[in-house]
C-alpha cells in the first residue's frame, strides 16, 4: 500500500482520490471550470475506441477503475457493441435474456427510479455509461459494509447476476469474477485487487 504525504498526515491512498473527487466536484458545479473538462472522445465500435472512452470515464468517476471495467466489458461481449461475422453482422448484440449491447445491461436498469434511467443502451457511449452506473451503484452498496477490496469483487459478481444472483448462484458468479479479473490483468490491474 502506499503512503502519501499530507503535510504532516499520512494518508493511505486516499488523498488522490480526494483530490479527483474535488476536482469533479468543482467541475460539475461550477461553469466556470467548464474548460478543464476534457471533452468526452468519439467512441466508435473498435476495442481501442472503447478503452480510450472507458478510461475517459473512469477519470470522470472515482469510483470504477478502468481495468475493471475493460475486463467486464471484455467478458460480456469482447468489447463489441455489434455482430462482425455471422448472420446478424451490424446488428446490436442482445442476449437471449435481453441485456444489450457492450456491456449487456438488461433495460430494466435504465427505466424511471432506476441507475441508469434515461440512457438508450442502443447508443454504444451511453450503453458504457449505464455499465459504469450499475457497477458503481453495486460498489456502493457493498462498500458499507466491507472494504475497497471485497466490495470490488462483489460488486463484479454482482454486475454479473444482480445481488440475488451472487448468492444463488455462487459457483457461476465467482468463475465470472476471475474471467474478468483474469481480462482486468492484461490491462494492468493495481496489486491490491490480485
Amino acid at each position: 500500500m502506499r503512503l502519501y504525504k499530507a503535510g504532516s498526515l499520512y494518508v493511505f491512498g486516499v488523498l488522490p482520490k480526494v483530490r479527483k473527487a474535488t476536482l469533479t466536484l468543482l467541475m460539475g458545479t461550477f461553469p466556470l471550470f467548464a474548460p478543464l473538462i476534457p471533452p468526452a472522445p468519439k467512441v466508435i465500435d473498435t476495442r481501442e475506441s472503447i478503452r480510450g472512452y472507458v478510461g475517459f470515464l473512469s477519470r470522470i468517476n472515482p469510483i470504477c477503475q478502468s481495468n475493471i471495467m475493460v475486463g467486464i466489458l471484455q467478458v460480456e461481449s469482447e468489447t463489441r457493441h455489434r455482430y462482425m461475422k455471422g448472420p446478424r453482422k451490424g446488428k446490436i448484440k442482445i442476449s437471449y435474456k435481453g441485456a444489450i449491447g457492450v456491456s449487456q445491461v438488461m433495460p430494466i436498469h435504465t427505466r424511471k427510479g432506476e441507475v441508469a434511467r434515461g440512457l438508450d443502451l442502443n447508443k454504444l457511449n451511453q450503453n458504457i455509461q449505464a455499465s459504469f452506473k450499475v457497477f458503481e451503484d453495486h460498489f456502493i452498496y457493498y462498500r458499507k459494509s466491507y472494504g475497497e477490496r471485497q466490495a470490488t469483487l462483489r460488486a463484479v459478481q454482482s454486475y454479473w447476476g444482480g445481488h440475488n444472483g451472487r448468492i444463488s448462484k455462487r459457483e457461476l458468479a465467482r468463475r465470472y469474477m476471475h474471467h474478468v479479473l483474469h481480462h482486468a490483468e492484461n490491462h494492468t490491474i493495481p496489486y491490491k485487487y490480485r
